[in-house]
């Protein structure tokens, strides 16, 4: 595969349309996930899925987004999407997530994000990575400070999802305020290591 990255439980890899499509058209087409999810109608036509895999495909050569299909290591299942929106003349992105309802409250999507982080931060020397969720989504809230991305605000009454006005919390996170943080992360570890050695 062209591309390919792994985390302690997942690997963000290439989409495989004919294999992806059928489940990522199951997942998307859950009413609590769309309702979550700005942009994505219910009910979710048939077909829709393996035009967003082509669209991702598309993208990614075009340099417009960088978007990655989400699959277990134990046993390859897929899982979700993860990905970044690019907006390369400000060399900034916003990064996004969509998992099936199973595999929500068990910490995939903060652990697929953040690999786009660091995807976006070293490997396309980004200068500010993104994020919007609704305000009320409690769950994403949590991605977002879990990720380390500061809520910088709330666009009040600013967007309809099915006849209800809803606000949306925007994040943001700078490169030398993840590059700080990633220190700190590293220092733990070396601490912990050297506490274990110590013990031995």
């Amino acid at each position: 595969m062209e591309f390919q990255y792994t985390t302690e439980r997942l690997i963000l890899r290439d989409f495989i349309p004919e294999e992806d499509a059928p489940i990522l058209q199951g997942y998307l087409s859950d009413k609590e996930l769309a309702w979550q999810s700005i942009a994505m109608p219910h009910p979710l036509p048939e077909g829709t899925a393996l035009q967003y895999i082509n669209n991702y495909q598309r993208f990614r050569k075009e340099g417009v987004s960088t978007w990655f299909a989400v699959t277990l290591k134990e046993n390859n299942q897929f899982i979700g999407i993860t990905g970044l929106i690019h907006y390369t003349e400000h060399k900034k992105a916003h990064v996004g997530y969509s998992l099936g309802r199973q595999y929500w409250g068990k910490g995939y999507a903060t652990e697929a994000a953040k690999k786009m982080l660091e995807v976006g931060f070293k490997d396309l020397g980004l200068n500010r990575i993104g994020g919007t969720v609704y305000a009320d989504n409690e769950n994403s809230l949590k991605v977002m400070s879990r990720l380390g991305l500061k809520r910088e605000g709330t666009w009040r009454s600013d967007f309809i999802k099915w006849g209800e006005v809803r606000d949306v919390a925007f994040f943001g996170l700078l490169k030398e305020e993840y590059e700080e943080m990633m220190a700190k992360e590293k220092e733990k570890e070396e601490l912990l290591v050297k506490e274990k050695e110590e013990q031995k």
